[in-house]
């Protein structure tokens, strides 16, 4: 998330479900034997301090989970941010409005 941990939006909505159900006392990289980092053990934070207590434990099923990652990923404005390959691509410059001449 906040420190690119956390990769992708169902990795987002996984931790704030089970945060508090798999928490370890260890660091990245050193879950416990039968446990898998992401999904049923989850590290110590890197700042206790700035550690949000009101979610952690939300009891959604891998069902709701998908669903909640679903929906949120409707909430969208559309923005694609351009690439440097597409705003040089013949495609793009057949967009740009041609100029006259001078005269």
């Amino acid at each position: 998330m906040h420190n690119g941990y956390l990769l992708s939006l169902k990795e987002v909505v996984h931790f704030y479900n089970t945060r508090d159900v798999f928490p370890q006392p260890v660091l990245s990289g050193h879950c416990p034997a039968g446990t898998v980092e992401k999904v049923t053990c989850w590290p110590m934070p890197e700042d206790p301090n700035n550690e949000n207590m009101t979610i952690g434990r939300l009891g959604l099923t891998p069902a709701e989970e998908d669903a909640l990652v679903a929906f949120l990923e409707t909430l969208t404005d559309g923005f694609v941010k351009p690439s440097a390959a597409s705003a040089s691509s013949p495609a793009s410059l057949a967009r740009k409005p041609a100029t006259a001449p001078k005269r």
